[in-house]
C-alpha cells in the first residue's frame, strides 16, 4: 500500500491533469481508478460547487433520513468537539442535505459551495469521500490532494454509508476537516480506508435501529 506522501500525490495529480504518465505506485488503487474515471468523464478539476438541486424537494423527500441521522451527527460532534471536524448528511443521489460541526470549517465550506442542494457525486465533483462511498457502498477516506478537485486539496474526508433496514443505500455520513488536523500526514506511514473514521462504539447499530422506525414504504421509494 502506498505511503501517504503529499508532495508525491500532488505531483501525480498534476501529471494526470496535464495528460502525463501517473506513477501508480504512488497512489492508492481506488483513488487512481477514480481519478481516471473523472478524467475520462471530462470532470472539471477546478469547478466550484453550487446548489443545483431543488432544495425544498430534497429536504421533503429526505426528511426521515435527516431526522434519523441528525442526532448521531450531533452526538459525534459532541464527542470530537474541538477537533475541527464537520459532519455532513448526503442523500443516495449525492445531494448535500445538512451538516454540523466546527463553526469555522462550516462557514468556510459554505463559502466554497458546500450548501444544501449541491451535488458531490463523482461525475460532478470528482474523486471525494462521499462520492466514492456512494459508488462503492463502503467506508472511504480521501486525503488532501487525493481529491480530484483542486479546491478540496485542503480537506481530509471520511465517509460511511447509511443503509435502510432493507439494506438499500439511502445516504452517506461524511466527515471533513482541514489538512492541518491530519495527525499522521507527516510521519509517512501507510493510510487505510478506516482511519479518520466516523465510527463510534455501537454507531452503525444505533443508526440502523433509528432508521427502522420509519415505514418500509418510505425506504422503497429510493
Amino acid at each position: 500500500m502506498p505511503h501517504y506522501d503529499t508532495d508525491a500525490i500532488v505531483q501525480q495529480w498534476n501529471n494526470l491533469i496535464n495528460g502525463d504518465t501517473v506513477d501508480a505506485s504512488r497512489i492508492r488503487p481506488a483513488i487512481l481508478q477514480s481519478w481516471k474515471h473523472c478524467r475520462e468523464k471530462g470532470v472539471d478539476a477546478h469547478c466550484v460547487l453550487r446548489s443545483n438541486g431543488n432544495v425544498t424537494l430534497l429536504l421533503e423527500r429526505s426528511a426521515e433520513l435527516i431526522a434519523a441521522a441528525k442526532p448521531f451527527m450531533e452526538m459525534i460532534n459532541e464527542v470530537i468537539a474541538g477537533s475541527g471536524l464537520r459532519i455532513d448528511c448526503i442523500d443516495h443521489e449525492g445531494y448535500f442535505l445538512c451538516s454540523c460541526g466546527d463553526p469555522t470549517l462550516v462557514k468556510e465550506s459554505e463559502s466554497n459551495g458546500f450548501v444544501t442542494g449541491c451535488h458531490v457525486g463523482l461525475d460532478t465533483l470528482g474523486t471525494n469521500a462521499a462520492g466514492l462511498c456512494l459508488s462503492l457502498e463502503k467506508p472511504v477516506q480521501v486525503l488532501g490532494p487525493e481529491h480530484y478537485n483542486v479546491n478540496l486539496h485542503n480537506l481530509n474526508c471520511s465517509a460511511t454509508p447509511i443503509h435502510a433496514p432493507n439494506s438499500e443505500l439511502v445516504g452517506v455520513l461524511n466527515g471533513q476537516r482541514l489538512t492541518l488536523y491530519l495527525d499522521h500526514a507527516a510521519d509517512n506511514r501507510p493510510v487505510t480506508d478506516g482511519e479518520l473514521t466516523l465510527e463510534l462504539p455501537g454507531f452503525p447499530g444505533q443508526l440502523m435501529s433509528q432508521l427502522s422506525q420509519y415505514p418500509f414504504q418510505y425506504w422503497s421509494r429510493w
